[in-house]
């Protein structure tokens, strides 16, 4: 069974230091230095921002931290606003900056870039980290409800194997039952499709309509034994044997569980972002240490 945290975390750094340029004092007795100051604070607002995206980014994926990730989302371009707004700060106080002061504002400029390529990064991984917690429960519970309608259809072939009247009522029973497993699989399937429609569960779709035939055909035939129509229900077993051989054949080769099919379609949709994200990210703490080396 795929964990959600464990194939679908993203490969990056340990968690983003708390932002090292934040409270870090310039001289406030130039205009410059205030400027630069200015643009510090404004990096460190954006910086809360930036530490709930990398907290998420590293958050098992599920339905409520899905939810998270996009209230976090709709924060990202206020974040971007201060970061631009600091780096224009930046620059301009950077002329008439001399020594330490200067190097400061080089580096607070090289975090500020680090940090704007963090949130382009970020986008599409939260993007894919709400899609795939949304549609991860409805996978699941499809999963459950094909499992449980292959426990009903075995049970009931085995009961109507006794040839009783009884075993043979029980049997259509669990078959009616299995078909309305059936039928809500694949309501979910169709849930987790369009909460990321790029995963591919064709082929699970594909088994519950033709597992349903198959406990369609069965239906049929325990209702015409039920009903005394022995030679009729007789004449179809054959069929019906062949049909169900195909969709055993079938079910053994799915790809896996829905789960997964998140899970790959995650994998492949983060990959280059992921590795943009881990590279920017760095960037930023270097940046930042050595703005805290100038400010000692």
């Amino acid at each position: 069974m795929w964990v959600a945290a464990a194939v679908l975390a993203l490969v990056l750094l340990g968690l983003l230091a708390v932002a090292l340029i934040r409270g870090q004092q310039v001289s406030r007795t130039s205009r410059s230095g205030a400027t630069l100051q200015r643009a510090l604070d404004k990096v460190a607002s954006a910086d809360v921002t930036i530490l709930d995206v990398d907290a998420a980014l590293h958050a098992p994926i599920t339905q409520a931290n899905a939810r998270e990730a996009a209230r976090i989302a709709n924060r990202v371009p206020a974040a971007r606003r201060q970061l631009q707004q600091a780096d224009r700060l930046a620059k301009q106080a950077l002329p008439d900056l001399q020594g330490r002061r200067r190097a400061v504002a080089a580096s607070a400029q090289r975090g500020i870039a680090a940090r704007l390529d963090m949130l382009d990064a970020a986008k599409p991984l939260l993007a894919a980290r709400i899609e795939a917690g949304d549609a991860l429960g409805a996978a699941r519970l499809a999963w459950a409800e094909i499992q449980r309608a292959e426990t009903m259809t075995v049970d009931a072939g085995g009961r109507f194997n006794q040839h009783s009247k009884p075993s043979v009522t029980t049997a259509s029973k669990l078959a009616a039952q299995a078909a309305s497993q059936l039928a809500s699989a694949a309501i979910e399937l169709d849930d987790a499709r369009r909460a990321m429609p790029t995963a591919d569960f064709a082929p699970f779709s594909a088994y519950v309509l033709d597992k349903a035939a198959v406990v369609r055909q069965a239906r049929e035939i325990y209702q015409l034994w039920l009903a005394g129509n022995l030679a009729e229900a007789n004449r179809r077993i054959p069929g019906f044997n062949t049909v169900e051989q195909k969709v055993v054949a079938e079910a053994a080769r799915l790809p896996g569980t829905p789960e997964g099919a998140i899970a790959r379609e995650y994998a492949r949709v983060t990959e280059g972002p992921a590795a943009t994200y881990a590279a920017a990210r760095l960037r930023a703490r270097q940046a930042d240490a050595r703005v805290q080396q100038l400010s000692r």
